[in-house]
Formats: C-alpha cells, sequence, structure tokens
C-alpha cells in the first residue's frame, strides 16, 4: 500500500491526482501521514528484500509525511530488514512490541521515545498467567507450551508441532485450519475459548488488565496491543495538527479470525470489551473522521487542520491534541511548545 501514499503526496503537492496509479475516489486525495502494519503487508516474510520499502518510505518523510510502522515484533528485527534513515521533515514511528515501544528514527537510527516499563510484580503475575493458562489447556487434552517472554507479555504454543515450527503468514488459513482441528480434539470452543480462558486466567493470577491476543498458532498474554501503538501513534499525530481523516491506514489485520475479533485475530482487553484491531486486510482503509484540509488558490494545503478541546477517538481510542503549520514549500513546520 506505500505506493499509493508516496505517488500520491508527490503530486498532491499541485495536483489532484495520482500519477500512474488507477486509485479509488477516496484515496485521490493528500495525506498527511501513512500507518501500516510490517509482516504480510510492507513484505510478505522477513526474510524478503525490504529496500523497494525503504525508498519508499525515505521519499515519503522527505516530503513531509509522517510515517508509522505498527508491529508485534521488536526494533531488532523492523529496522534490521528496513533499515530506512530519513532526514525529514517528515518522521518515521516503529510502534512495536505490541504496544510497549515506539521509536523515532533519524538519520543515526531508532531512538526510542515512547516505553511501557512492567514492574517486578507485573512480570510475576504474567508468567503465573501463562503457566495457568497452559496447565488449564493441559486439563482439556491440548498440549500447550510457553515458547517465548517477551516485552511484557508472555507467548504459549497451541501447535508445537514439528510441521508447525515456523509457519509463514501466507499460509495462516491452512494454520487456522489446523488449530481449529486440534481444538475441536481437546473439546474447545475454538480460538475464541482459549482467548477467554487465558484472560481468566490472567485476572486470577492479579494481572490488572490483561490484554489477549492470538496469531492462530500463538496465544499471548500481555500488558500491551497494538491499540496501544495506536492510541498513542494518533494521538502523538493530533498533536502536531494531523487529524485522523489525513491518515491513510494499511496492513492485513483487520476482521475476524477464528470467531475473535482483533489485531488480526483476537484481542480482548482485561474489562472484557472486544476491539476489532486498526489494521486493514490487505486493502487501504481511511478512518471514519473525515477532515479535508484548507487550500489556497493554487490547491496546495495551507495548514493541518486545527481543533480545539478533547481530541477525537481513533478506531482504537487514539487521545490526545496536536497542531502544525505547512510552509510555503507545502511541507509541514513544527510549531515550537
Amino acid at each position: 500500500m506505500i505506493p499509493v501514499g508516496a505517488a500520491y503526496l508527490q503530486s498532491g503537492s499541485g495536483g489532484d491526482v495520482a500519477v500512474g496509479l488507477h486509485l479509488p475516489p477516496p484515496l485521490q486525495r493528500r495525506f498527511e501521514a501513512v500507518v501500516f502494519d510490517w509482516d504480510g503487508t510492507a513484505v510478505p516474510d522477513r526474510d524478503a528484500d525490504a529496500s523497494r520499502v525503504r525508498g519508499l518510505v525515505e521519499e515519503l518523510c522527505s516530503l513531509g509525511a509522517d510515517v508509522v510502522v505498527v508491529s508485534g515484533t521488536h526494533v531488532g528485527n523492523i529496522d534490521g530488514q528496513l533499515c530506512a534513515r530519513p532526514t525529514g521533515p517528515g518522521r518515521l514511528l516503529l510502534a512495536l512490541n505490541r504496544g510497549s515501544e515506539t521509536f523515532e528514527v533519524g538519520p543515526d537510527g531508532p531512538v526510542v521515545v515512547e516505553r511501557r516499563e512492567a514492574t517486578p510484580e507485573e512480570e510475576a503475575a504474567l508468567d503465573r498467567a501463562a503457566e495457568l493458562t497452559v496447565a488449564r489447556l493441559a486439563e482439556h487434552g491440548l498440549e500447550a507450551t510457553i515458547v517465548s517472554q517477551r516485552l511484557n507479555r508472555r507467548k504459549i504454543d497451541l501447535i508445537p508441532l514439528p510441521e508447525w515450527e515456523d509457519p509463514p503468514k501466507a499460509h495462516i488459513d491452512e494454520l487456522l485450519a489446523a488449530v481449529e482441528a486440534r481444538l475441536r480434539d481437546a473439546e474447545l470452543a475454538g480460538l475464541p475459548e482459549v482467548v477467554d480462558l487465558a484472560l481468566q486466567s490472567a485476572r486470577e493470577s492479579g494481572v490488572a488488565d490483561p490484554r489477549v491476543t492470538s496469531d492462530a498458532k500463538h496465544v499471548e498474554i500481555g500488558l500491551t496491543d497494538k491499540s496501544d501503538s495506536t492510541r498513542y501513534v494518533f494521538g502523538d499525530l493530533w498533536r502536531r495538527g494531523v487529524a485522523p481523516g489525513l491518515v491513510l491506514v494499511a496492513g492485513d489485520e483487520i476482521g475476524p479470525l477464528g470467531g475473535c475479533g482483533g489485531e488480526r485475530l483476537a484481542h480482548a482487553r482485561g474489562g472484557g470489551e472486544r476491539c476489532d484491531g486498526l489494521l486493514g486486510r490487505r486493502r487501504a482503509q481511511r478512518s471514519p473522521r473525515r477532515c479535508a484540509p484548507p487550500r489556497g488558490r493554487s490547491g496546495r494545503v495551507l495548514r493541518g487542520p486545527r481543533r480545539s478541546g478533547a481530541a477525537p477517538r481513533s478506531p482504537c481510542g487514539a487521545t490526545g491534541r496536536r497542531d502544525s503549520r505547512l510552509d510555503d514549500g507545502g511541507r509541514r513546520g513544527r510549531r515550537e511548545p
């Protein structure tokens, strides 16, 4: 989806139609920011050559757009594959570790700008939650294993079999079918029941606000998820004057999987709320709020939309305010606080 943003921003400084691309009408306009998932969206897998994406990201930033990668993995995987080093005026943000960290990438590489630090008590509660989840799955006759301790979360493998050790994302449908058959054999009602079981285990283990997600192969119990990333990102953009209607969102993680809504599967909050994830399934998705920026006689955007009072909520609840202006060259200039 990145070429859509790059091509349109190139023409957006002096025209209204993307060059060389056939775009649906909702995309035939200027966007100030692009937010997208990494695995399965920007690249097919983590072994793929990302040089094309790197060039587009750096071009977008040079045109004044903010670019945001939202991913559940860590900075080593994303930055190691993308290797982008933008020089501005737009920014490159990496919202990673399933909502626990955000980095800003410049010429010298990524610098952490926000991080959720778990307390020792929270770490112990996550350990107990993972162990209790595995034990309860075993009571149903389902073998599951704790495979990793990630930042602020624990990852449990629901199908620890050699043939499914490292399934490519392109085979998600086959993986889901295999996992669902395995769950049926254990008399479990699919991923939703596993998510509920993990959520109950987390609460009983002392996790105050558990976030339970699944990618079909794993169920993860954490303190954060991608909704935290999107909340931070949309709040950050708003404070710089970029309303949700000026953000192009692309990805492969919208919609239910195995009966669960969420990041591309299951997402459950400690309060029992279910939330469809923000990132889209291999398509660009406009924000539900539309806010066209003011334009001068030439059609050039003069200033990002300003708002007073409470910031709008993103599809996953972003909050905050932002303000920005565009200089005479059509690039966004930052107003000092």
